[in-house]
């Protein structure tokens, strides 16, 4: 790991590229606040999310806090939308029992997520190249674009009532009765910087 980043813009620089952060390093102190847990105390309680976690979107929200979303290292394919007979209940069924360590509370990304995820990405090429690299560094399920015959990949989203693709241009759609799709969780945390201390809130 890089060493302890002191400002919301540095940290951005960081979790935009994709760095998978290891906050377990992090010698802290006890925060003051029940909603806002340190590093070291997430380590000792085995809720750390330490460098096992990739980081799909980081946006501040103001100069001492993140907003981070991480992706699931698992994928799931051959997914039914929530218009087919039983793809509603596959899917929350997947989003309710997932957990990465101790981690849980993962979901589906919602229509907004997946905007955000696509406005980021079409701009940044580069960044979906380094998020590729560092899932299969992580020995992680890829995220795939296209497949062998050139055709789009999509993803759930909206609880499975919508899809989207990381292939650059093409648009959110509506999901189809019929069509079978990949499925990736997020998860989202906050993180506050203030001197001397990172505080995560989730």
């Amino acid at each position: 790991m890089r060493q302890l980043y002191h400002s919301a813009l540095a940290c951005m620089v960081l979790v935009c590229s994709c760095e998978k952060v290891d906050f377990s390093l992090v010698n802290q102190e006890k925060a003051s606040s029940t909603n806002e847990t340190t590093a070291s105390q997430q380590q000792t309680t085995g809720k750390t999310l330490s460098d096992e976690h990739i980081i799909l979107l980081a946006d501040t929200t103001d100069e001492d806090k993140v907003e981070i979303m991480y992706v699931s290292l698992v994928e799931w394919h051959n997914m039914g939308s929530s218009f087919s007979t039983t793809g509603e209940q596959a899917i929350a069924d997947i989003a309710a029992s997932y957990a990465e360590g101790d981690i849980t509370g993962w979901r589906v990304p919602s229509y907004d997520d997946a905007i955000r995820i696509k406005a980021h990405y079409d701009a940044h090429t580069d960044l979906f190249n380094e998020l590729s690299e560092r899932l299969d560094h992580a020995g992680a399920a890829p995220i795939y674009v296209t497949t062998y015959d050139n055709k789009t990949y999509r993803y759930l989203c909206a609880g499975g009532d919508s899809t989207f693709s990381f292939r650059t241009g093409y648009a959110t759609l509506k999901a189809g009765a019929t069509v079978k799709y990949n499925l990736r969780l997020v998860k989202d945390t906050s993180l506050y910087i203030i001197p001397e201390k990172i505080n995560f809130d989730y």
